[in-house]
């Protein structure tokens, strides 16, 4: 009898999306299995490694050395248990002990709910985490986020050994992490300008059965700014302030004061705007609202309640619907003033200059001059800008 032992060391699978060993016990979506193990002594002269399944026997291992190979070359079915074992024969056909059965069990049913229904993973949201538009992506829609964040849903939690597998098309990204029926993902490819994604989600068995994938969820990565159709960037640019209130009415010269406390913007664009893109306000860094475009001009109310002092830098930056803006023009400023000037003007005198009295009247008289001269005194100097305002 021979005194050497065949181990089984291992099962392949060859198919499917998990490939390579079987662990010991395990489920496998391959049906013509590979089986490999070792001898604990080279074999003697005529001898051989015979394999079995149960008691049922396959054929005749390859051999090398102290290591064989062999094919199960049956097609198994779903459901079907295999319990492999070797054993050395010697040409007169007495064999060594069976070493340890090496068993796997075949699956080939996609991963169902309790009803029976395969399970379908489904993506709901892509998230853009980065620039001026944040939040979810509409599918179909463009984005300037180059690392996508990505969750959707799934009609029962999955049974033991389950998980979600995330796909761009047929290129398999990895596997979400899963929390009762809702499931995420984040994509660590660095996307680039003009790549398309199109991610599906599919659960998966121990054994490597995929459910049907839902519908794709789908986008853009746009990293370019708004341009015009001669490709320069299109530019927006603030043209004027107008102040509607006091007794200064109209455009405010930039770097001037303003008494209006909420303040008309308008502008021009070195081009039309393409579809979705719009034009965005700010006061300095601040995001103000969206400008109402007519051709190449633009017009922005500042609904906020400026402040006494308060000075405000207002810049327009062309945005598309992906969140690429234009570069600013310069800044067009102003500075509320709210404060009556403290010099007081007093009325002095009236001059009359025609007829027969002649000179300076007091208040309350009489005079027969048509255009009269009026003076007055200043409690101080005028300061930079003041001017007197002469009221009847």
């Amino acid at each position: 009898m021979p005194t050497t032992i065949a181990a089984v060391t291992a099962i392949t699978d060859n198919v499917g999306i998990f490939q390579g060993t079987v662990p010991r016990g395990a489920t496998t979506d391959d049906t013509s299995l590979s089986i490999s193990g070792t001898l604990f002594a080279v074999l003697a002269a005529g001898e051989t490694v015979r394999i079995y399944d149960g008691t049922s026997f396959l054929g005749t291992a390859t051999v090398t050395g102290t290591s064989w190979s062999y094919a199960d070359s049956r097609t198994l079915t779903e459901n079907q248990r295999v319990s492999y074992t070797a054993q050395v024969a010697d040409a007169a056909g007495n064999q060594s002990a069976a070493g340890r059965a090496y068993t796997a069990t075949v699956d080939l049913t996609a991963p169902i709910t309790v009803a029976k229904s395969e399970i379908i993973a489904e993506v709901t949201a892509i998230t853009d985490n980065v620039g001026i538009f944040q939040g979810t992506v509409a599918s179909g829609a463009t984005t300037d986020d180059t690392l996508l964040s990505i969750s959707g849903t799934l009609p029962t939690g999955l049974a033991n050994g389950e998980t979600v597998r995330i796909y761009d098309g047929t290129s398999f990204l990895g596997t979400a992490a899963v929390s009762g029926t809702s499931w995420s993902y984040t994509d660590r490819r660095t996307l680039t300008d003009n790549q398309s994604v199109s991610y599906t989600a599919q659960v998966a068995d121990a054994a490597g059965n995929q459910s049907a994938a839902g519908s794709a969820y789908t986008a853009t990565v746009d990293l370019t700014a708004p341009i015009t159709v001669g490709n320069s960037e299109i530019t927006a640019a603030v043209t004027a302030i107008t102040d509607n209130v006091g007794i200064f009415q109209g455009t405010v010269v930039s770097a001037a004061t303003t008494d209006d406390t909420s303040l008309s913007i308008r502008g021009t664009l070195s081009s039309a705007l393409a579809t979705d893109e719009t034009v965005r306000i700010y006061d300095g860094t601040s995001f103000l609202g969206t400008a109402m475009v007519s051709g190449k001009s633009w017009s922005y109310a500042d609904s906020r309640t400026l402040t006494d002092n308060q000075s405000v830098s207002y810049t327009a930056q062309v945005s598309d619907a992906a969140g690429n803006q234009s570069a600013a023009g310069s800044a067009y400023t102003a500075t509320v003033d709210l404060t009556a000037p403290t010099t007081i003007a007093a009325v002095t005198a009236i001059t009359d200059n025609v007829g027969i009295f002649q000179g300076k009247f007091a208040s309350g008289a009489t005079t027969d001059d048509t255009s009269l001269s009026i003076s007055g005194t200043l409690s101080a100097g005028l300061a930079n800008g003041e001017t007197v305002r002469i009221y009847d």
